[in-house]
């Protein structure tokens, strides 16, 4: 690891492009490689980029040295056994194994995982609903040392601080008594309006706090009577409730808010009441409504076994909560598997949303998007695990990224989607022009059967005048009067000056003397080569060589040759 201290230079925090392009990614193109990198810059002749950039790139680096150059600089952000005090450097964004086993090793701590806040091993089951956090009464009287929780709520805290996933049925419908009292038998419950969404669950009875009180309708706070939507999102926060603590919870047990849970502190004698008071105001509140309840149903969609086997080979963004304020992003074709790991490795709390896409360069693309979402507003991590990690806060609550990243998928499904019509567009256009095309070539064709039919008509016009003309030149012939045909034919008196054949008078040669005679004239006036000597130098030489060395083509080489031979 020494060895990397000088490996890549460093100006003004910056890490040398050209150094990482040839020492680290071993690159064959250099130049190339750079003008791919975004967010450089210009340093005396040479390119740098962020620690950042740097991480993100080594991140995908296929070399053995890249691969360790990226564990170094992360081994650079670890606290060594010797510090007293680490101090977190809010400019890189690293939190490493160690802070995230200091919340835990605190036992003070909110588990969104499960929807408890923990404190000193007692566990406070707890949901929000219409911006009100609700706490589970005996889990509070539990803590606070309570042995009568049923005489504390009713001495201590005041109706309208109640809240219950009732079963009381609406007007004339099948109720149960909750709470054994022989005044509810007077009780007009048509008015009353309840949620039912526990019928024909077990009830575990040890949940279930006997409250005496005469009015019980007025006492409880019910929820109002409003639209369908309403009474759906309390079903799936039940549910929710139900799945993450792995056990139903029956629809009367008791939850107060905020103020219930005042009361309930403020009336505590245990010493550790006072502290949890300062550490529920000062941290758990804030804490909750700074990352956003995850009691909340997002897209009431559940990411179970069935439902990621439904988006194998899907190209997908997925965002899952890891622990506390931690969360996680990637891109997958492989749901299932992907998901596994991570639970194997991270032990992540929930899957908060999966968001599919068409093809896998859009996925990419709002991945891409997403890291440059996070480093911009200065959330993103750099863990052991990966980068594809960010840590929310008071000003980046997990409600406001989701709707961010549904706007950055919704745009990047529209680009798509333009690109498609554009394609289809152009495909039509490509068409059109190719049936244009095939008119054309209908017409020319249809042309040139009109013209052939044409010159056929005057092809036989042609002929039969032509016959017509030959029958009348046959006729005159006919009326000709017939001449005796001249058959003497001159004698040849006289013999050739070579070979002696017999020749015409005027003749001084036959013809093939007479084109021998002419050869032999252009050769010896032309200093023209014979044809024993054209024949040795073939031997040792190509027909364009003689011909270059007589002026002349290797074509011209191959006609003398074949003159020769024919004359001699």
């Amino acid at each position: 690891m020494n060895n990397f201290i000088n490996l890549i230079h460093i100006e003004n925090s910056l890490y040398c492009l050209n150094d990482i392009a040839e020492k680290l990614i071993c690159s064959k193109n250099i130049k190339e490689y750079i003008k791919k990198i975004n967010n450089k810059k210009c340093i005396k002749g040479n390119y740098y980029i962020s620690k950042e950039d740097m991480i993100i790139i080594l991140s995908k680096c296929k070399t053995d040295i890249g691969k360790q150059y990226l564990e170094y600089i992360n081994n650079q952000d670890k606290p060594t056994e010797n510090d007293i005090k680490v101090e977190k450097d809010n400019t890189k964004h690293i939190t490493t194994k160690e802070e995230l086993q200091s919340k835990i090793d605190n036992r003070k701590y909110i588990d969104n995982g499960t929807n408890e806040i923990i404190y000193n091993n007692n566990r406070i089951l707890y949901f929000e609903y219409n911006e009100v956090l609700y706490l589970r009464a005996k889990d509070v009287c539990d803590l606070l040392g309570y042995t009568n929780c049923a005489d504390i709520i009713n001495k201590h805290i005041d109706k309208e601080d109640i809240f219950l996933f009732d079963n009381i049925g609406n007007g004339g419908s099948k109720t149960r008594s909750l709470f054994p009292n022989d005044n509810l038998k007077n009780i007009d419950t048509k008015n009353i309006f309840t949620i039912d969404i526990d019928e024909g669950v077990d009830i575990y009875q040890n949940e279930i706090l006997q409250l005496p009180y005469d009015d019980l309708p007025e006492y409880i706070n019910h929820i109002p009577k409003e639209s369908k939507k309403d009474i759906e999102e309390i079903k799936k926060i039940k549910l929710m409730l139900e799945k993450k603590i792995n056990k139903t919870i029956n629809s009367r047990t008791v939850f107060i808010n905020e103020s219930g849970l005042y009361a309930l502190i403020l009336s505590s004698k245990m010493p550790e009441a006072k502290k949890f008071k300062h550490w529920v105001t000062s941290d758990v509140l804030v804490s909750i409504r700074r990352s956003g309840s995850y009691s909340r149903v997002y897209n009431g969609t559940l990411y179970d076994e069935v439902k990621l086997k439904e988006l194998e080979n899907i190209p997908c963004v997925y965002l899952i909560h890891v622990k506390d304020s931690l969360y996680k992003f990637g891109q997958t074709r492989q749901s299932l598997r992907r998901m596994n790991e991570h639970k194997k490795n991270l032990s992540y709390n929930e899957i908060i949303k999966i968001f599919e896409f068409p093809t896998l360069d859009l996925a990419m693309n709002v991945e891409n998007r997403i890291k440059k979402y996070t480093m911009n507003a200065k959330i993103r991590k750099y863990i052991e695990e990966g980068v594809e990690f960010f840590e929310i806060n008071k000003d980046y609550s997990i409600e406001r990224i989701i709707k961010d990243i549904n706007t950055m998928v919704d745009t990047e499904i529209s680009i798509h989607e333009k690109k498609i019509n554009i394609s289809k567009l152009d495909s039509l256009a490509f068409i059109e022009n190719i049936r244009l095309d095939e008119y054309d070539k209908l017409i020319t064709i249809e042309k040139e059967k009109t013209k052939q039919a044409e010159l056929d008509i005057r092809k036989k016009e042609l002929d039969i005048r032509k016959h017509e003309l030959e029958l009348e030149l046959l006729k005159l012939k006919e009326n000709k009067p017939h001449q005796p045909i001249d058959i003497n034919i001159k004698p040849k008196t006289k013999k050739c000056a070579d070979c002696g054949d017999m020749i015409y008078k005027k003749s001084t040669r036959c013809h093939k003397c007479l084109t021998k005679f002419r050869l032999n004239t252009a050769i010896k006036v032309n200093n023209r080569p014979t044809l024993e000597q054209l024949e040795a130098e073939l031997n040792n030489h190509t027909y364009v060589n003689v011909g270059r060395k007589y002026g002349v083509s290797d074509n011209t080489i191959r006609s003398w040759i074949k003159q020769y031979k024919k004359y001699n």
